[in-house]
Parts: structure tokens; sequence; C-alpha cells
């Protein structure tokens, strides 16, 4: 389960360039958590776009729903739709998760600077709203939580907006290893 992760505006335009998406301006960035703004790219009329929305399906409960399964997505009335047909990316130099001390513990790709979340998104209250999709944990994940995001290349990210059958193939592939990043405890002086 993804529930913070981070880029910056120059990961946002480089994003947008290697896709061939003009910049978009007032895109925010930083550390994203649920509710808040990001940029996504989605598809219209066969081409990418860059576009701002809000993290989170609202839930009957009055919450948000922020993941979704890759392994169930497809067959979920809440999301069936979207993944059908309004698939997008967001850029991430490192997601978060919480270890079972409540410790917060980064990964981020030694390869890559920059990853591509996989993720649906629709109009919700009329709004663009996201969820990122995952998938089981592989083992550098494994060890802290038992879900990740699901993770997309570069030359992958058109194929996982436009095509549903690249789509289907995505959601199941093995995810990369990553690097693991353990948070300090800020020292007290007092």
């Amino acid at each position: 389960m993804c529930c913070r992760y981070s880029y910056g505006i120059r990961m946002a335009d480089e994003l947008l360039e290697k896709l061939g998406i003009e910049s978009a301006e007032d895109m925010p960035c930083g550390e994203i958590g649920p509710a808040a703004a990001s940029l996504i790219v989605r598809g219209e009329g066969g081409i990418l776009r860059a576009d701002k929305a809000l993290w989170g399906f609202p839930a009957g409960s009055g919450g948000l729903m922020i993941n979704a399964r890759a392994e169930t997505v497809l067959q979920k009335p809440m999301f069936s739709s979207s993944a059908l047909y309004r698939r997008c990316v967001m850029p991430a130099s490192r997601f978060w998760e919480w270890d079972e001390h409540k410790k917060r513990v980064g990964f981020e790709d030694p390869e890559n600077e920059m990853m591509l979340l996989a993720g649906i998104w629709d109009l919700k209250d009329g709004a663009a709203r996201f969820v990122v999709l995952t998938t089981e944990a592989n083992d550098t994940v494994r060890p802290v939580h038992e879900r990740m995001p699901l993770l997309l290349g570069m030359s992958e990210a058109e194929g996982w907006i436009k095509d549903l059958k690249a789509a289907e193939r995505l959601m199941k592939k093995p995810m990369p290893p990553l690097r693991q990043l353990r948070e300090q405890e800020q020292l007290r002086m007092f």
C-alpha cells in the first residue's frame, strides 16, 4: 500500500518532455499524500496530456480509497471503468511505507532517478481524482509491507495509458529491486 510519494518540479518537467507533452503550469510537486493534488499523465483522444488531480476516490464511508489492487482492479465496480478507460501515471523519486514500529521507510530505484506509479483516474464530485495501483511487494519492500505501488518504466508509460492489452500485461510484471532508506530518529539535546 502506497500512501506517500514525492517528486520535484524538474522531474515533472523531465517526464513531460520525454513523453512529448507541453509543460503545464502550476503543477504541484513535493511530498504527495492522500487528498493532495498531484501531476498525472493521462490520455485524451489518443494523445497524452498532463493534468492536476486529487489523490483518492471518495468512499461511501466519507473517507478516500487511495489504492487499488492490480490483481482485481478490473473486477471491482468502484474501479473497473477507470481501469478499462482511464489509466494514468504519476512521477515519483521515492515512495514511503511504514514498518511494524511505525517508522517511515523510503524506497527508490537505484537505477533510475524517476519511477512511474501506475494509476487510474476519474471525475468525482467535479474534480479529477486518481488512485495508485498496488501489487504484491518484491523482496526489497516485503520486509516492511506486503504491498507496493505498481511501478512502470518510461518506455511502458504510453502503452499503460493507451493500450488495455499492454496494461493487462504490465499489471502482472515483476517489480524491480529498490533501495530501502530508513529515516533516522532526530536526536534530542534535552
